[in-house]
């Protein structure tokens, strides 16, 4: 990695040898000033060292040395004098420079060995930086994504990788596991974490209407266009773009926003001037998009495009004990969020919920979960207050190829599940008490 390093000095014989002593290391990229307003007039925040001459012909040392700081508080600044004046050193230590050098033989080993100090202080404050970025993530993560399971975490370790990256990321997963909570974690362990977060559900918004949504439009550009609007893009401004369900995106679309991530800039619906990409893109879908891309579906440029850095949220019946973790989660939050007394799970409850596959994921459970403790008067949330909606039976029920058999027992189960009579559960099935019993007794389930 080259440093840059400026080199202010009025007299030619110095700035030939400090140029020359710098230029020994060839990591070392070194640019020279003969006057205050030459240099000032070029800086730039690249520039991380400066060798500063104290008596220049259009201003002294400190007085450069002090606008420079203000402009970048975190540039090193070596001052050099021909006087080797004890207060004047002090001084301007005390004011901002790192180091003061005397133009004496030694200068050039002193010179080297600043350096040499300063770049070994800036490797140190460039990994704590990253650590500090690397603990952030963490405690983000640890704060908004609840639960210990390996595979789950094996891939939170991905979301610090893109924290620390701009690239484009790609969250996938089944619905409700989570997926916008990851790429809010992403954005908030980031550096654009000041910026917008912006979020939009490709799959919610009419077709015709996507392109003005994400780009904006002018005013007349359709039939109800009555004023200019800003879109996502511009919204987001220097933060995030988060594209849900982008496996929904229309072909013709698919089109634009490729057009729009290859040339970083777009064009509101109806207007001709370009405006610049700025924000960083992670999207999100539920949807196989490899095999979209097979299918011609979708576009396989595109989906390179937006793959970047993928993370993959496993469904909520293969985290095995964080059902729990998160059910206590959100039995804690619900209580604190509604201002109620506390309740807990009782282990019976949590059989039931362990038991289940959750088919809708984690916003299936809080679901569940919020209804049960409403259900529940006392301070104990009993088996019966759990209720699984009918819609998660068919899910689970065709997800997959079965036998007539299991399909019986599967069915069983969630009736079981449901009430605790066996006779209601025989009137509503149809068939005798004796039959349930067995059945029970052939599929290992019980009450």
């Amino acid at each position: 990695m080259k440093i840059n390093i400026a080199v202010v000095e009025d007299n030619e014989w110095y700035a030939k040898l400090l140029e020359h002593t710098l230029r020994l290391d060839d990591t070392h990229d070194v640019s020279v000033f003969k006057s205050a307003k030459e240099f000032l007039g070029a800086y730039t925040n690249d520039t991380l060292i400066v060798t500063l001459d104290y008596r220049l012909p259009d201003m002294n040392g400190k007085e450069v040395m002090s606008k420079l700081l203000k402009r970048n508080p975190q540039v090193k600044v070596i001052l050099i004098s021909e006087q080797n004046e004890v207060d004047i050193a002090v001084d301007l230590l005390k004011n901002g420079a790192t180091d003061y050098l005397i133009k004496h033989k030694n200068l050039r080993d002193e010179l080297i060995h600043s350096v040499e100090k300063i770049k070994k202080s800036l490797q140190l404050e460039n990994r704590v930086v990253e650590l500090e970025k690397i603990i952030s993530a963490d405690e983000i993560l640890h704060s908004e994504i609840i639960g210990e399971d390996a595979t789950l975490r094996a891939q939170l370790k991905l979301v610090n990788k893109a924290a620390n990256s701009d690239i484009t990321a790609m969250v996938t997963g089944e619905t409700g596991t989570g997926k916008e909570v990851i790429a809010k974690a992403i954005h908030n362990a980031s550096d654009r974490k000041d910026k917008p977060f912006v979020g939009v559900n490709i799959a919610a918004i009419p077709r015709e209407l996507i392109e003005s949504e994400l780009f904006g439009h002018v005013k007349g550009a359709f039939t109800g266009a009555s004023i200019d609007r800003s879109g996502l893009f511009e919204q987001a401004g220097s933060g995030t773009l988060f594209l849900d369900e982008i496996g929904e995106l229309d072909m013709a679309l698919q089109v634009k926003l490729l057009r729009v991530l290859q040339e970083e800039e777009y064009v509101r619906v109806g207007d001709t001037k370009t405006r610049k990409v700025k924000c960083r893109i992670i999207s999100a879908t539920n949807l196989p998009l490899e095999q979209r891309v097979q299918s011609g579906d979708f576009r396989e440029d595109l989906f390179y495009r937006l793959y970047g850095i993928r993370i993959h949220l496993p469904p909520l019946r293969e985290r095995g004990q964080d059902k729990i973790l998160l059910a206590d989660h959100f039995v804690t939050a619900f209580c604190k969020r509604k201002k109620m007394a506390r309740k807990v799970l009782s282990k019976e409850a949590k059989a039931k919920l362990s038991s289940y596959d959750f088919p809708g994921n984690i916003r299936e459970l809080k679901s569940v979960v919020e209804l049960a403790i409403t259900l529940t008067d006392e301070d104990v949330i009993e088996a019966d207050s759990i209720q699984f909606p009918r819609i998660s039976l068919e899910k689970k029920l065709f997800a997959e190829n079965r036998t007539m058999n299991e399909y019986e027992h599967l069915i069983l189960k969630h009736f079981l599940d449901r009430f605790d009579d066996i006779s209601k559960i025989a009137s509503i099935l149809d068939i005798s008490r004796s039959k349930i019993y067995r059945m029970m007794k052939e599929s290992g389930v019980s009450k």
